[in-house]
């Protein structure tokens, strides 16, 4: 079953990424990936890499899903395959 945290939806195993990972999303990190997500979605993009400054996070733009996260500590030298469009947000 996904969460659902304003408007955006977090994934099973999103949820379990972040739980290993350690990485913690307040309502205010959440509402900039919610935000970042429909500013994606009227440029096209179907699947989006945004990089925070604490994680990098897939989203899945058509579905308005958070489908996985990476703590930035783990960033250096990962590929991110299928993805449309990248979005940096501080």
């Amino acid at each position: 079953m996904e969460r659902v945290i304003n408007q955006l939806s977090i994934s099973k195993h999103a949820q379990k990424r972040m739980s290993q990972r350690q990485i913690e999303l307040n309502d205010r990190d959440l509402f900039k990936l919610s935000e970042a997500a429909m500013k994606l979605k009227a440029k096209g993009s179907h699947e989006s890499l945004i990089i925070t400054p604490i994680a990098a996070f897939i989203l899945d733009i058509d579905h308005h899903c958070l489908i996985t996260a990476i703590h930035s500590d783990e960033m250096n030298e990962n590929i991110f395959t299928k993805i449309d469009a990248t979005m940096i947000v501080n």
